[in-house]
């Protein structure tokens, strides 16, 4: 649940987001994620998972859910109809930035107001901080050299979900 094995947050809108992400009792003075955000974070990658996936992208996309197509492979690619509307390294980092989308929709006043690009990278930002695979739920662990500028490298060594 730490933030901080990634960096200060430069780039990411800022010591104005990150206050207001710590107002909203996301994360704590040290950039770790507070307990009670965490777990409902949890729970939404819970909902998130199986058939309901393509629901909770489109709303995250601001879009119909029948535009939603999800071409599975590395990386995953999430049309909108007849446009790349994202990428990420694989399903399970889908459903981890759906679910924290959501939840940082619920607590942050003004993140819709952030611009898309911010937010994605808030989202991959802090994906990073999950302890369990939102696939398979088995340990994650970063890759042993990481560098304290950029996002460290994180998979899954059970179903092999790339994470980061």
């Amino acid at each position: 649940m730490d933030t901080s094995r990634n960096g200060d947050g430069a780039g990411l809108g800022g010591r104005q987001l990150w206050e207001s992400l710590r107002a909203a009792d996301v994360v704590d003075a040290e950039h770790r994620l507070t307990p009670p955000f965490y777990a409902e974070w949890q729970r939404l990658i819970a909902q998130v998972r199986g058939p309901s996936r393509v629901a909770y992208l489109a709303r995250m996309l601001e879009t119909q859910k029948t535009n939603i197509t999800i071409e599975t492979g590395e990386p995953v690619i999430v049309m909108d109809g007849t446009w790349i509307a994202g990428e990420w390294p694989s399903v399970a980092a889908v459903d981890a930035d759906v679910g924290l989308f959501i939840a940082l929709q619920r607590h942050v006043p003004g993140w819709d107001n952030l611009r898309s690009t911010e937010q994605r990278e808030l989202l991959a930002h802090l994906r990073v901080c999950l302890s369990h695979c939102p696939s398979c739920d088995a340990e994650l662990r970063p890759h042993a050299e990481i560098s304290p500028s950029e996002v460290p490298t994180i998979d899954c060594s059970h179903c092999g979900a790339q994470l980061s």
